[in-house]
């Protein structure tokens, strides 16, 4: 039976005014199905259908129905929210989920409804009525997704709609639970637009993280530092021990400039203008500076300075000032020599030296960038000079230092110093006042931004008016809705200088945000503003908003960019500088490139600085046209740009306005590396792969200069017979030098095809070229092959378009903790926990007679150490202290374990057995108990427990089976027979040493004297005295010949055989505590002191000073067969010496 076609709805229609309900059910259920067809004819017939809808006495079914019927005619008349509200009344028939653009439609505009109103009521903080029905469809909508398996779905939803239990829901129900909390972390950034709501989600994803049975630390505290609570920060340095450094930025700043010193760079462009007629111009000259600075921020390389003295000396007022300051920029991070690098130019008994004004402004300012964010040791000495001085060009620069270098504390000490000199109504010192009170809030909305607003109401100075705007605008960086007071206030300003710093407010606030309302409010000021500076900004400000979507940055300010007003011109241009620096994107070079030709000559240099950046570490080879950039020579400032290590920008764009703040760009510098650090966060020596040509992402070749006149060479002249002899010797050597290249090549590639890694650089470099020449003075040249890898040695230069092509390599020791192919990566000692021996090298002290003394390992998180010492071979290492525990130490293999059981109080000693990896232990416990190094688990093997008191010392025979212990109770225990000491007092021992190698004598030190007895008389031999303190420490050399004894304030070193003593007294603050011989060198003393060694020549009587630890050393132990020393401190870590 063939279905009938339906042609027209009217008969169905008018079934609609029957009166029986089963036909008005027929006509509804016909209509449903055809609704799409003909949506128009039924259209005529709503009221009908909505009296049907509204009728109460119509079957509850029937009636649905009639709204599905309504809703979908609704559709169909683009009427979406009388659509979703008939939708919402069909009950069960809407629910039924379809594949129709109707129902999806709907569903996307229930969510939004529903999630609009949720916002609403939290914006609003009250209540807000929400239909039942539609939480019913939202509700069985994540129901669906997770059934369904669509976390990643389930979870957008959860965001839109505020919904944080359902959030939750799909996170601990997805079947990765780690990939899902990222993907939330990374859709809080880039969709929740909100502060107030992204913390709430983050505050979730941590509490998620924490329940998990593997928490990943590293996410957690990524979290809380989004969420601006340093609590974490504070726990791990209240919680740090021997590492506690590693707890503050400055590690992270050191590691960064030890990495950026490798960076190379030229100076033939810098050069070249320099020695121009030219050059002398004020323009070019500051210009060069400026470039030479920022060419070479952070790699400490002010050669240039050195070898152009007298260049530079023709710089006056303001560029001096500029000069100075760039050094800041050339040394930042160098925190330890700032003063010594800048003490030439630095303020002279307070602020009133014989130099210029300017030279020492600029250095104060120098000292603010070299200790940016780091600068707890310089405040006081940039307060000082503030303080002491009433020359505005050095208060100019001290402002700014002392900004920078109080990076975000909000201290109000320094606050009422800054606002003083502001006060002052000073235009050029306060300029810099009101940028350095920004730099002191940075971040934090203070109060106190509106009573800078109101000062530059009130005063008659543009620079201050301009200085005190930016600085609100420092203010308000990253709070979002928190700044938007602000932003109304000082966008609706008449006065135009405030509404230019309201562009930079907007735009610091919602940085990176991509808000729609901050992009909005921007592109209004842009086309309705009268005054050009702020339309310029406005512009610009685009930049700073937009960067985390940088793609739309071109697309927006495209048309921007063709603007008859050239300040638009200029500030398109740098609004996509800003956002797509160091990208190389096309879109972005296509836009610029026309303005590089622009009529107007300031939008061209905005142009070619925006084009620069945009280029930043972008490789010819990757796009031909960098080549070309960097082809042109004039443009100085924004060569230096090209070729720095940046990825964004910052303050400096004021230059417009001040030249010394180009140098506000410093601050987004960091090195575009693999910088991997081990668990003491320093450089091990760790190997990985690039998989891409060496020459893809090789440094910038350097320019050559062409001489105006060049010889050229002429062809030899030579007989035939001598043609032919060199043509053949150079035939058979040519044939010998491919052989060889072909075996290379054939090994790299098996290498390369067999394993992926390799040793050393992966490249081959075939023979130097063959010069043949005859008659006709013809040159063949060997074609070179490149490596299609190469081998990268930590830390290693690598680019943001290499970090693909970033492998680690399989058999290497050490693996990121976390995957990552750029930056601070932490790496895993995979084989053994802890660094071998000879594993890693730290800094080396020289006494420049060549003593070479450096770290070479360590160990943290020991507990407080009192005692360690080496076994005879140096196999072993044991350490013991106030962890009551005994840490052993395998030196060969790298392996560490602590002692299963432990002594029940302080470990006050610990020896080895001469020859033996047995070795003891003695305790303040009354008790000694023996341990073996070289049995697995290390169980005690016995205990002996049978003293009165607290056995302070003891040691092993070097040829005998006997031990000494000494206890407090006077008494001296030789293995099971016991003898005593004539002695004063009821004290024991601090500690006792047998004499190396034969055992003859026996040194006790007791109180403020040493006794020296014959172990087989039992006579007192030798009685050292005249010590003012009680004696800590004693040491033998490895000979037995001398004898060191150590007091807090005092050490002597007796010999033997002459009964004579060498002395050294101290009369600073740090206290000896501990001492060893140098095992190779026993005219050298190693004194340890708290935080550093101090190696005393006692022959000689020289010192050199090397830093240690951060607490008191309190234990030293030398192994002669190794040539190494140990040292224990009170930090709670042991370190290793060479």
């Amino acid at each position: 039976m063939e279905t009938a076609m339906i042609t027209s709805a009217s008969s169905v229609l008018a079934m609609l005014n029957e009166t029986h309900p089963s036909l008005k059910l027929q006509a509804l259920i016909n209509l449903n199905r055809f609704v799409h067809q003909f949506w128009p004819a039924i259209s005529a017939s709503l009221p009908i259908l909505e009296c049907l809808y509204e009728d109460e006495k119509f079957d509850q079914r029937f009636r649905q129905l009639a709204a599905l019927l309504i809703s979908k005619v609704f559709y169909y008349l683009g009427e979406i929210n009388d659509s979703l509200s008939y939708a919402l009344g069909a009950g069960s028939f809407f629910a039924v989920p379809d594949e129709s653009d109707y129902y999806h439609t709907l569903l996307a505009k229930a969510i939004d409804e529903y999630a609009s109103l949720r916002s609403k009521a939290v914006e609003l903080n009250e209540m807000v009525d929400i239909d039942h029905r539609l939480e019913a469809i939202v509700e069985k909508l994540f129901e669906k997704c997770i059934s369904d398996g669509k976390y990643q779905q389930a979870m957008g939803i959860a965001i839109e709609c505020r919904r944080l239990d359902k959030l939750e829901e799909a996170i601990t129900k997805s079947k990765d639970v780690h990939k899902s909390l990222s993907y939330c972390i990374n859709v809080s950034h880039s969709f929740i637009n909100r502060r107030e709501y992204r913390f709430e989600v983050l505050r979730l994803l941590v509490n998620v993280y924490q329940k998990l049975t593997c928490p990943d630390y590293l996410s957690i505290c990524q979290c809380l530092m989004f969420l601006d609570e340093p609590q974490v920060a504070v726990q791990a340095a209240e919680t740090s021990t021997a590492q506690r450094e590693n707890t503050a930025g400055d590690v992270q700043l050191t590691d960064e400039t030890d990495a950026v010193y490798t960076e190379r760079s030229g100076y033939l462009i810098l050069e070249t203008n320099e020695q121009s007629d030219e050059s002398w111009y004020s323009e070019l000259h500051g210009a060069i500076i400026y470039a030479n600075a920022i060419k070479h921020a952070g790699t400490a390389r002010d050669e240039f300075y050195e070898e152009n003295s007298v260049w530079l000396s023709m710089a006056t007022t303001w560029a001096k000032f500029s000069a100075i300051a760039g050094l800041g920029v050339i040394h930042r991070g160098h925190l330890q020599q700032s003063r010594s690098l800048m003490a030439p130019y630095l303020p002279q008994g307070g602020a009133t030296g014989g130099r210029s004004s300017y030279s020492e402004g600029g250095a104060l300012y120098a000292l603010g960038i070299i200790h940016a964010n780091h600068g707890k040791g310089i405040r006081q000495f940039l307060r000082d000079n503030l303080r002491s001085t009433s020359v505005e060009v050095i208060q100019h620069g001290a402002c700014l230092g002392l900004g920078l270098a109080s990076l975000g504390t909000a201290d109000e000490c320094i606050y009422d110093d800054i606002k003083n000199v502001l006060y002052t109504d000073s235009a050029v010192a306060g300029e810099a006042a009101g940028i350095s009170l920004g730099l002191l809030f940075v971040g934090t909305a203070t109060d106190k931004a509106n009573e800078m607003l109101a000062y530059a109401h009130k005063t008659q100075h543009e620079k201050i008016i301009r200085g005190l705007v930016l600085g609100i605008a420092l203010t308000v960086y990253g709070r979002e809705e928190g700044g938007d007071t602000l932003i109304e206030q000082m966008t609706r300003d008449q006065d135009p200088i405030i509404r230019y710093g309201g562009m930079y407010t907007l735009a610091l606030a919602y940085r990176g945000t991509a808000n729609g309302k901050a992009i909005r409010q921007l592109l209004h000021f842009v086309v309705s503003d009268v005054s050009d500076d702020v339309r310029r900004t406005a512009v610009l400000a685009l930049g700073f908003v937009l960067y985390s979507d940088l793609e739309q940055v071109p697309c927006i300010v495209s048309l921007l960019s063709q603007s008859y007003n050239p300040h638009v011109r200029y500030g398109s241009a740098l609004a996509v500088g800003i956002s797509c620096a160091g990208t190389g994107l096309c879109e972005a070079i296509s836009l610029l490139e026309p303005l590089t030709s622009d009529v107007v000559d300031f939008v061209r240099q905005g142009a070619l600085i925006a084009m620069a950046m945009v280029m930043v570490q972008i490789i010819e080879a990757s796009d031909s046209r960098i080549g070309a950039f960097r082809r042109q020579l004039g443009k100085i400032l924004h060569d230096g740009l090209a070729d720095y290590m940046s990825n964004n920008t910052g303050w400096w764009n004021q230059f417009w306005y001040w030249y010394p703040l180009i140098y506000f760009i410093s601050l987004a510098f960091s090195p575009t590396a693999f910088i991997g650090l081990n668990y003491v966060l320093k450089f091990p020596k760790f190997e990985f792969m690039s998989q891409a040509k060496p020459s893809l992402f090789e440094y910038p070749k350097q320019d050559t200069v062409v001489t105006a006149y060049t010889a050229a060479k002429l062809p030899t002249a030579l007989l035939s017979t001598s043609a032919k002899a060199i043509k053949s010797r150079d035939k058979n050597k040519n044939e010998a030098e491919q052989k060889i290249i072909a075996e290379k090549a054939a090994s790299a590639e098996k290498f390369c095809n067999e394993s992926g890694a390799g040793k050393g650089k992966a490249s081959i470099e075939k023979g130097t070229d063959t010069m043949q020449v005859d008659n006709t003075a013809t040159m063949e040249k060997t074609a070179e092959s490149e490596a299609m890898f190469e081998i990268l040695a930590n830390p290693s230069r690598v680019l943001p378009a290499q970090e693909k092509y970033i492998k680690m390599i399989e058999s290497s020791r050490y693996v990121p903790m976390k995957l990552a192919s750029s930056g601070f990566v932490l790496l895993k000692d995979l084989h053994p926990p802890y660094p071998k021996f000879g594993d890693v090298e730290f800094t080396t002290v020289q006494d420049g007679g060549g003593l070479d003394f450096r770290e070479v390992c360590s160990v943290p998180k020991l507990g407080k150490v009192t005692c360690c010492h080496f076994s005879s071979d140096g196999k072993f290492l044991a350490s013991a202290g106030h962890d009551r525990e005994v840490f052993v130490w395998n030196m060969e293999t790298g392996h560490a374990e602590t002692t299963p059981e432990v002594h029940a109080d302080i470990i006050t000693d610990i020896r080895f057995r001469s020859n033996s990896t047995l070795f003891a232990t003695s305790s303040f416990d009354k008790t000694v108990n023996f341990w073996d190094a070289s049995k697995p688990g290390y169980y005690c093997l016995g205990t002996m427990d049978d003293h009165t008191a607290p056995v302070m010392s003891l040691d092993f025979h070097p040829k005998k089976t006997e031990m000494f212990c000494s206890s407090d109770s006077s008494a001296f225990d030789l293995c099971f027979r016991i003898f005593r000491l004539s002695k004063q007092g009821g004290e024991g021992c601090q500690q006792v040493r047998f004499q190396p190698q034969d055992g003859k004598y026996l040194a006790a030190a007791i109180q403020n004297f040493v006794s020296i007895v014959d172990v087989e008389t039992h006579q007192l031999i030798f009685r050292l005295e005249g010590y003012d303190t009680n004696v800590l420490y004693v040491s033998w050399d490895t000979t037995g010949k001398y004898l060191a004894c150590i007091t807090e304030d005092f050490v002597s070193v007796w010999t033997l055989a002459e009964n004579k003593f060498r002395e050294l007294n101290y009369d600073g603050e740090k206290k000896f505590h501990s001492c060893i011989f140098h095992p190779s060198i026993p005219q050298i003393l190693i004194i340890g002191c708290y935080r550093s060694l101090e190696l005393w020549h006692w022959v000689n009587n020289k010192i050199l000073h090397s830093p240690a630890h951060e607490g008191l050393i309190s234990a030293l132990a030398d192994s002669p067969s190794r040539g190494i020393i140990a040292s224990g401190s009170y930090d709670e870590s042991i370190k290793i010496w060479q």
